[in-house]
């Protein structure tokens, strides 16, 4: 959720609260610790509000996970990776903090990426990487009508355009239809972490993007530390392994007025359940766990807005980004002059539909000075992906490189980490997209305001794109 908004919810809330006529123990009450939830109570703490944080993980930050397994020389992130935009507000925030545990590398834009062919195990030719490119940018020219005149819910996806165009230029080339593919995997499947069949033409990019280029911090997670240590003192508090089962309204007497919303919890380490009481109540569940536990949670009767939130709920999509974090003896990339400014690595689909596709890589020798490459995995393809085990996934990633650089001798990686979002039971996903059927304005259902229920469903509620790459 937008920083500026939290001060507007600071100020919605703040009204309402001199009408309410109980005392719960809590003014506002959170749920999640991530982003949304930590920035929303520490303006709402600054109010002078009581405000309890409750997270059901065993630690703080959400779908940001900065962590140091043992082994590792460098902190890795599991979840965001990025400051996207030069203009980000959370970049201006990191800047003003000096934590001496936080370096930020600029990484500049996917546009750097250098593209492979595993074919013949070198970089596309020049002449093809231009061409692709063009084709792009003609193919974004070609699909503006559909953006600007979008008003309702329409079955056209990305991939009917797609292959609308390929039809119309006449890209029959096998060669050449991967080339153009590529940029579609990278600019659209990559971002949106969903594949083009299930991104709705009309409004899959209605997102507000940050101006210049993106940066990596080296410690995401300290970015926001501070935030976490100002909650945890009094008057609000936040408590971890508190999995929330069911909000529902807080009468001063039965069948009284509702003067408030009371919260059923587990305390994952004592496996007791608490009930909890505050006069308004702040969600920011993601939407995959809103899919699958909505109706669960929240009571009949206490979302006015409930059957309009739960048709978006159904409609909007959760995308799936994962990563394979990989540390090898060296780094073999930049024997292809990669160590400069392209820190991204492309390489072109395999022919084979069915084979395991591995097409983005990240790495972090730059940002960290380590030989660390990230391979990702979007949409289907990471759903996929998911299923395999440990060695399968790794294995099939370094096929991958081997057949990129056409070197079958590259070494396997002395350490790894893989990511499985859709796994993750607190999140269910890695974040959300406009899935073809759905409409922008869902979003914006999604987050609406229902009496003491306010919503704030991260990259879904007001400008969306400030800690991104979530996976």
């Amino acid at each position: 959720m937008a920083l500026s908004s939290m001060l507007l919810l600071l100020v919605a809330l703040c009204s309402r609260l001199a009408a309410a006529q109980s005392t719960p123990a809590y003014d506002v009450i959170v749920i999640g610790a991530g982003v949304a939830g930590l920035k929303a109570a520490s303006d709402l703490r600054q109010a002078n509000l009581r405000v309890l944080v409750l997270e059901a993980r065993s630690r703080p930050y959400g779908r940001i996970d900065t962590q140091q397994p043992a082994g590792w020389p460098v902190s890795i992130e599991l979840g965001a990776q990025w400051f996207h935009g030069s203009s980000n507000p959370v970049l201006a925030y990191a800047r003003t903090l000096r934590n001496p545990s936080v370096t930020i590398t600029s990484t500049g834009s996917g546009d750097d990426e250098a593209t492979f062919n595993p074919a013949t195990g070198e970089e596309v030719s020049a002449a093809d990487d231009t061409r692709w490119e063009d084709w792009f940018t003609e193919f974004e020219d070609s699909i503006l009508p559909d953006l600007q005149e979008a008003d309702e819910a329409n079955s056209r996806s990305v991939a009917d355009a797609v292959n609308d165009f390929m039809t119309v230029k006449r890209i029959n080339d096998p060669l050449q239809r991967r080339g153009f593919l590529s940029r579609i995997e990278t600019n659209y499947v990559q971002e949106y972490a969903a594949s083009a069949n299930r991104l709705s033409l009309p409004y899959f990019n209605a997102d507000s993007e940050m101006a210049g280029g993106d940066s990596v911090p080296s410690n995401y997670s300290s970015v926001f530390s501070r935030m976490v240590n100002a909650i945890q003192q009094s008057p609000s508090s936040l408590r971890l392994g508190m999995v929330v089962s069911s909000v529902t309204p807080l009468r001063a007497t039965a069948g009284g007025a509702v003067v408030g919303v009371q919260v059923a919890a587990t305390n994952t380490r004592t496996q007791r359940s608490e009930t909890i009481t505050g006069r308004f109540l702040l969600s920011t569940l993601p939407l995959g766990v809103l899919k699958a536990s909505y109706r669960s949670i929240f009571a009949a009767g206490i979302d006015a807005g409930a059957a309009a939130r739960q048709k978006a709920i159904a409609a909007l999509g959760m995308g799936l980004l994962n990563k394979v974090i990989m540390q090898f003896p060296t780094a073999f990339w930049t024997s292809k002059d990669l160590a400069g400014s392209n820190q991204w690595i492309g390489s072109l689909p395999l022919e084979d539909p069915a084979a395991v596709q591995w097409n983005e890589f990240f790495s972090l020798k730059q940002a960290t000075g380590q030989n660390v490459l990230v391979a990702f995995q979007a949409g289907d393809a990471a759903a996929t992906v998911e299923k395999l085990g440990d060695k399968e996934t790794v294995d099939s990633a370094m096929v991958a490189l081997r057949q990129m650089f056409g070197n079958p001798s590259l070494p396997n990686p002395t350490r790894y980490v893989i990511t499985r979002w859709a796994q993750d039971p607190y999140a269910l996903g890695s974040y959300s997209f406009v899935a073809v059927g759905a409409t922008d304005g869902m979003r914006n259902t999604l987050c609406r305001t229902a009496g003491r229920l306010y919503f704030a469903v991260t990259n879904d509620c007001s400008v969306r794109g400030y800690a991104t790459s979530a996976a």
